[in-house]
């Protein structure tokens, strides 16, 4: 009974940190795109959304994964399996545990990255420029490029 009260405390502490820790940024994804707000106060002019604005919010959400959901994520298994691995002492169940989370870890790096690398050869063929400022759009037309 003991052992499921700590358990309870270490998931209700691990949520709480969790949610201290993802909440601004939720709360920051208010601008995850740069339209839809008031770009004049004195006469309300909006700036509308276009289809451009699209790739803005994929990018802009394909970016937070990888950085604010993925990449802590990451960073706690390969400490764990380096954890498991360090503390096997001899026992080879544990080492092999350990060499398997670490194997599977880097294997799903590189199956998201891969996917990403997909995405974003995609919106490079629509021609979608993150080196170009907003997006490489303008005026809400994209500006294709050229390969120059």
């Amino acid at each position: 009974m003991n052992n499921k009260r700590k358990n309870y405390r270490f998931i209700l502490i691990f949520i709480i940190t969790l949610t201290v820790v993802v909440f601004p940024y939720i709360a920051d994804a208010s601008i995850t795109i740069p339209c839809g707000r008031i770009v004049n106060e004195t006469t309300g002019k909006v700036e509308m959304c276009g289809f451009n604005d699209i790739f803005e919010l994929i990018n802009s959400t394909i970016k937070f994964f990888l950085t604010m959901v993925l990449l802590p994520i990451v960073i706690l298994l390969i400490s764990y399996s380096g954890f498991l691995f360090m503390t096997s002492a001899g026992n080879e169940e544990k080492r092999t545990k350990a060499k398997s989370i670490f194997k599977h870890v880097i294997l799903g790096i590189l199956m998201i990255l891969g996917a990403w690398f997909i995405v974003y050869t995609v919106f490079r063929a629509f021609g979608y420029d993150t080196s170009r400022g907003r997006a490489g759009l303008s005026d809400g037309k994209i500006e294709w490029n050229s390969g120059k």
